[in-house]
């Protein structure tokens, strides 16, 4: 499986590596859901039915439009492949 998910991005408006969003090959029929917590367990992002690599797609660093401090964060994903197989990663 072609996925990759970065472990670190920089929303700092520079223009490079802004958001957080999985990068994926041809095999990939959609991101099923993606999620993504801070480390109390709240829910920071969810996306549901999404096609990898658009960063339009990705989480930009802000909770109710304003920017989180940098800290750890955790996600989840749900990914549908060609073949019908959904896998997770976390």
């Amino acid at each position: 499986r072609k996925v990759y998910i970065p472990n670190a991005f920089s929303p700092y408006g520079d223009n490079v590596n802004e958001y957080f969003y999985i990068h994926g090959g041809d095999g990939i029929v959609e991101i099923e859901r993606f999620i993504i917590f801070e480390r109390r367990g709240g829910t920071v992002f969810d996306q549901s039915n999404i096609q990898p690599n658009d960063p339009t797609v990705g989480w930009d660093g802000t909770l109710k439009g304003k920017k989180m401090n940098p800290a750890v964060f955790v996600y989840y994903a749900e990914i549908k492949f060609i073949d019908g197989k959904t896998e997770i990663f976390s």
